[in-house]
C-alpha cells in the first residue's frame, strides 16, 4: 500500500480572518499525479461580522489499482514559515497532538475529508471547560 503525505503550503487560513469588507474567498487547490488528485477548499462562516475558516475540505482520488492512504502523522499544513500537524474529521479535539490512523483510500475511490489544524485547537479552561477549535 502506498503512503501519501499531505502538504498543503499553498493554503492561506490567515486571508479569511481578515475583516468582511477585504474578505476574499480563497481559491481551492488542486493537485494533479498519476496515482492521486487532490484538491483542497477553505470554507468559511461569518460569525459577529468577521469571516472565520478554521477547516479545510480535502478530496482524494485514488488513480491506481491498489489501496492507498493518507499518512495524517507526517502530514502538516505551512504558511508563512509556520506549520501545523492536521486533524482529520472523526477525531476527538483531545487526540489533536497524539498519533493519528491512517485513511485507506481503495483502488478507484475517492474519499472527503474536513481536516483542522491541530494548532487551532485548544482547551477552554475559562468559559466553557471543553476542547475548543479557534
Amino acid at each position: 500500500m502506498k503512503g501519501l503525505l499531505i502538504s498543503l503550503a499553498a493554503l492561506s487560513l490567515a486571508a479569511c480572518s481578515a475583516p468582511s469588507n477585504n474578505w476574499v474567498y480563497p481559491t481551492p487547490v488542486s493537485i494533479h499525479r498519476d496515482d492521486y488528485d487532490l484538491t483542497a477548499s477553505i470554507p468559511c462562516i461569518e460569525v459577529l461580522g468577521q469571516k472565520q475558516c478554521t477547516d479545510f475540505n480535502i478530496q482524494v482520488k485514488n488513480k491506481t489499482n491498489k489501496a492507498i492512504k493518507i499518512v495524517w502523522n507526517d502530514s502538516a499544513l505551512a504558511w508563512s514559515g509556520n506549520s501545523s500537524q492536521l486533524l482529520p474529521d472523526g477525531i476527538k479535539y483531545i487526540e489533536a497532538t497524539q498519533s493519528k490512523p491512517d485513511t485507506v483510500i481503495p483502488p478507484g475511490m475517492t474519499i472527503t475529508k474536513i481536516v483542522t489544524p491541530s494548532s487551532n485547537v485548544y482547551f477552554d479552561s475559562l468559559a466553557s471547560h471543553s476542547w475548543q477549535k479557534s
